[in-house]
């Protein structure tokens, strides 16, 4: 088994990784805002909700509760609160669901690849 730190990435490697992640959390952001957008008060611009982002999904990461039960919610009420925004528990199941949907497509490429390996192993 190999041991994960003794893994040396290069440097093409580490920055290539570095910015998919910036474009991925980048379009997390782009798409709470296009949700939540027709939702909110007009005087909420896109940097304060970028300021708010982080916060709320590491604070709703953080399992303070059984299996996290209403962190998120209860979180994202008061930080859109903050912007003077009510319903934020709303806007919260809102990006939950809509990304739970988008994972979800993920399931389709793993039973082709299940498909295939069970196609390989039973040909050998």
């Amino acid at each position: 088994m190999t041991d994960i730190l003794s893994i040396e990435l290069s440097l093409k490697a580490f920055w290539s990784a570095f910015f998919l992640s910036l474009i991925n959390q980048l379009s997390l952001f782009m798409s709470i805002w296009l949700l939540v957008f027709p939702f909110i008060n007009p005087e909420v611009t896109i940097w304060d909700l970028f300021s708010i982002l982080p916060i709320g999904m590491i604070g709703a990461a953080m399992p303070i509760t059984p299996a996290g039960l209403g962190v998120g919610h209860v979180l994202f009420e008061n930080l859109f609160r903050m912007l003077k925004t009510d319903g934020g528990a709303s806007l919260f199941n809102l990006f939950f669901i809509a990304n739970t949907m988008v994972n979800l497509l993920g399931v389709i490429p793993y039973l082709f690849v299940k498909f295939e390996l069970k196609n390989k192993q039973g040909d050998a």
